[in-house]
């Protein structure tokens, strides 16, 4: 049994930064532009979960975990967004064989999570974790990120609103080196998961080339941002089946070349529109075609209309329908497209 938003396949949009650059300074755009993608679709409040690699390690380093166990114990770590501590921490010691003192060492450090600068200070005030090679890097790391991210909103929205430091976030795949992040929405609303996540994976590129190339990246899941939308609509009364807001319609027989000349204007014009693909569809059919498909306009030509360079408009909620000339269709349309 599949749990909701999990995905046995799935499509992906990805975006990489590939090459020698500042420090810093490609991480802080892919953050970036994950915000600006997650804006854009209006999900609500989200959050872009961030943590480092190298922390993560210099955490395991500090608690005694073996070298050899590190990716096993962090496989374990990312599952603590679905499953209580009680659970990982079983895993840990029951079956990959971590002493259980090891464990709870590690726990004391990961939980901690919230504003960036409030974490980063914590991180800073523990002993071990700053004399630690790994975790001084992923800390020097962190504060130019968070510099960088500072500098895109005077508010601070970045720091104080977007961007969580979660010392427990460990994305399962072996190949990040620093930098990893996820984006969730809602949990509890939309129950999808995360929607997007990515890091740094410095040494990935030399394994496919004879050069070593670094390269940080993230990718948005397709599959999770439909089902939101979906609920949204659904939220909101107003699924639709189609995009489509014009039904382009004809009255009388040889009018299939001048409806498709008018739906390739209203095309060009960036309004959402089709047509029947029959060559003389009769009215009541042209009707009841838009209300299957919830399309709110007609647009209805005849020998009249041609000859007279107007349409007739149609608006399927109130039945009421009126003349206007062809000119100033799309501007009527574009001021009351349902989907704009």
């Amino acid at each position: 049994t599949m749990s909701k938003g999990r995905f046995r396949e799935f499509y992906q949009c990805d975006f990489d930064i590939a090459g020698r650059f500042g420090r810093m300074i490609p991480d802080s755009e892919v953050v970036v532009v994950i915000a600006e993608i997650l804006k854009k679709l209006d999900f609500g409040k989200f959050k872009i979960k961030v943590s480092h690699r190298k922390m993560l390690d210099g955490i395991f380093e500090v608690s005694g975990v073996p070298p050899e166990k590190f990716r096993a114990i962090g496989s374990a770590v990312d599952k603590l967004d679905k499953e209580e501590w009680s659970t990982v921490r079983q895993e840990m010691v029951d079956d990959k064989g971590l002493p259980g003192d090891v464990a709870d060492k590690i726990w004391s450090m990961i939980q901690h999570k919230g504003k960036p600068n409030d974490i980063l200070s914590a991180v800073k005030e523990q002993d071990d974790l700053k004399q630690n090679a790994n975790a001084k890097i992923a800390i020097q790391d962190m504060e130019i990120l968070f510099d960088y991210l500072n500098l895109n909103n005077d508010e601070n929205e970045w720091l104080n609103d977007i961007v969580v430091f979660d010392l427990s976030l460990a994305r399962g795949l072996d190949y990040y080196t620093g930098l990893i992040l996820e984006a969730v929405v809602d949990e509890e609303k939309y129950g999808v998961g995360s929607i997007a996540g990515g890091g740094r994976y410095d040494e990935l590129v030399g394994v496919f080339s004879s050069e070593q190339i670094p390269a940080i990246g993230a990718s948005v899941g397709i599959e999770r941002i439909f089902a939101i939308k979906m609920q949204q609509a659904e939220e909101h009364g107003n699924l639709r089946e189609n995009y489509s807001q014009v039904l382009v319609s004809s009255v009388g027989k040889n009018m299939s070349k001048h409806r498709l000349k008018l739906l390739r204007e209203l095309w060009d014009a960036g309004i959402p529109a089709e047509a029947m693909m029959d060559e003389a569809p009769n009215m009541k059919r042209q009707i009841e075609f838009a209300l299957d498909k919830h399309i709110p306009f007609m647009v209805i030509i005849g020998e009249d209309e041609i000859k007279t360079n107007k349409v007739n408009i149609k608006t399927l909620a109130t039945k009421v329908q009126h003349p206007l000339y062809r000119n100033e269709l799309v501007e009527y349309l574009r001021d009351n497209m349902l989907i704009k």
